[in-house]
This record gives C-alpha cells, sequence and structure tokens, in this order.
C-alpha cells in the first residue's frame, strides 16, 4: 500500500488564486495557503458536511471576482472534482 504521494502544491505562476478542497485536504491546504505572498488574492473553496466542521484558517476571505490568469489547486474526492471541472478552464 501507497499513500497520496509526493505533496504538489499550488503554481506559484497566477496572478490569483483557486484553491478547493474537501475536509481531508485541510491540512495540505492550510500548507497551500502559508506558502501563498502576502498580497495574494484569491479563493479558496472547503467542501464541509455540517457548520460545526467550519474552521478559520489565515488568509482565507471573500473576494469579488478577478482578472488576469488563476492558478487552480484543488484536492477532493473524484465526484466533487468532476463537479468543479465545469468551472475551471482546461
Amino acid at each position: 500500500m501507497a499513500g497520496p504521494g509526493a505533496r504538489k502544491l499550488i503554481s506559484q505562476n497566477g496572478d490569483w488564486f483557486v484553491l478547493a478542497v474537501d475536509m481531508t485536504a485541510l491540512p495540505t491546504l492550510s500548507v497551500n495557503l502559508e506558502q501563498l505572498p502576502d498580497d495574494a488574492r484569491g479563493y479558496a473553496v472547503i467542501e464541509v458536511r455540517e457548520e460545526a466542521d467550519i474552521q478559520p484558517l489565515k488568509k482565507v476571505s471573500s473576494q469579488p471576482a478577478l482578472p488576469g490568469k488563476p492558478s487552480i489547486w484543488a484536492a477532493c474526492e473524484f465526484g466533487s472534482m468532476r463537479a468543479l471541472r465545469q468551472y475551471f478552464p482546461a
């Protein structure tokens, strides 16, 4: 048996960032958020099952639509990933 493999962090090459995860990826999301520059703009979308599962994370706030090229990173179950694909360019 093997684990998930090497950690893959979000590319720093975008003008803004989108990070989409389920609760199993919260530790990796936190690492990604800490790696972003202080002036980074974008969205972190976290799928939770219950309101009690919501946790405060550094650098997460609401933002309007942003111009430029996004850098997108997601970690979630296949069904959620399939649903997200309709929103992200190939």
